[in-house]
């Protein structure tokens, strides 16, 4: 079951990052199938959707369109030679992300029905698929003790598995977010502060919580429920020293900061890169808490990796606290090439979408 949810989960966030990739150079295939349809609310057409195929086997991704005003897509240059499968992605809407199927609801790559085309020149109509609105999330983020309103932390809602269902949304000038299209179920709500002097924290109802298994959990029972969920964010401290790889400065290199009793599965709570002279600083790191530090030779988080102080792993890494300057590493005596786990492909869809024309 956690490798169905896993791949499922990858071909959301990873091929929504591919999607990003296509819309910006406009990559296709020699293919020449096609699929089409619109993409309704029930009454009228929604218009701004990627719609996107995917490989039946491999997951793969295969083609996409936009759905215009009227809601219509056409997906051409596809191989009749594949089956393929649909998904709606609905990032930044009210409505809930489905996969196409001809019976209710298909919410995973798994569960969506197989689409075959007849010939390489055949054009598969899929009619009219409706989407339904989904519940929200919203609330306000402010500095604890002053109260002022804190921009650009970052909000993701995960569900009780631990995946990511929204991209991340940016707080207002007000500190106000409000993400919608989620179903009936159990949420978790992460508000990423990055590098910056505040605490990345998760919603609780009680002490201020660092991680997903000590927040308090969100039930939505009905489609048409607006749930708040606030936060009162403080300034954090600070973790820094310098990464050098055979004696040079390691330059946009990763440094990442995990709670000390977390597992390397799990999300640092702080990250960094080094600059021109392998320097770093993490900010906004819990001043109660301690932590593991990892360090990667690139920004991608590849290359030379090692945890502190010179040990292969999180679990004989040693731990450090808050306003310690010299965390240093020396990469190249650990060898140990693993990505990093956290997803930064999270947060290219905000990126890209706040700064390109799709």
């Amino acid at each position: 079951m956690r490798n169905v949810v896993l791949r499922n989960s990858l071909i959301r966030q990873v091929g929504w990052g591919v999607i990003c990739v296509f819309l910006l150079f406009g990559g296709r295939t020699a293919w020449s199938a096609t699929i089409k349809g619109i993409v309704n609310n029930g009454t009228a057409g929604i218009g701004g959707l990627v719609v996107a195929t995917y490989e039946e086997n491999s997951g793969s991704l295969t083609g996409w369109d936009r759905t215009d005003s009227q809601g219509k897509y056409e997906i051409p240059t596809l191989s009749a030679a594949i089956s393929h499968k649909v998904v709606f992605f609905t990032y930044y809407t009210d409505y809930i992300e489905e996969w196409y199927t001809t019976t209710p609801h298909a919410y995973t790559f798994f569960d969506a029905e197989l689409i075959t085309l007849a010939s390489e020149s055949a054009v598969k109509d899929l009619g009219v698929f409706t989407l339904r609105l989904g519940a929200n999330i919203a609330g306000i983020v402010t500095e604890e003790g002053s109260g002022n309103f804190i921009e650009n932390i970052s909000v993701v809602i995960y569900d009780s598995d631990g995946n990511v269902v929204t991209n991340a949304v940016p707080t207002t000038t007000n500190g106000a977010y409000d993400i919608g299209g989620l179903n009936v179920g159990t949420y978790f709500v992460q508000f990423w502060a990055g590098n910056t002097d505040y605490t990345s924290e998760w919603y609780s109802e009680s002490t201020d919580a660092y991680t997903r298994l000590t927040s308090t959990s969100i039930e939505i029972s009905s489609l048409s429920e607006t749930l708040e969920a606030n936060v009162q964010l403080v300034a954090g401290g600070a973790i820094s020293g310098t990464v050098t790889s055979s004696g040079a400065p390691v330059v946009e290199g990763l440094v990442e900061a995990y709670d000390a009793g977390s597992s390397a599965d799990d999300s640092p709570v702080g990250f960094a890169e080094t600059d021109t002279n392998g320097m770093y600083t993490i900010k906004g790191l819990p001043t109660t808490e301690s932590f593991k530090v990892r360090f990667y030779q690139t920004a991608a988080g590849g290359g030379l990796t090692e945890w502190y102080d010179n040990k292969p792993d999180i679990n004989s890494a040693v731990p450090v606290t808050t306003g310690t300057s010299d965390v240093d590493a020396m990469l190249g005596d650990v060898l140990d090439p693993p990505n990093s786990s956290f997803n930064w492909l999270l947060f290219l869809p905000t990126i890209i979408i706040n700064t390109t024309k799709l």
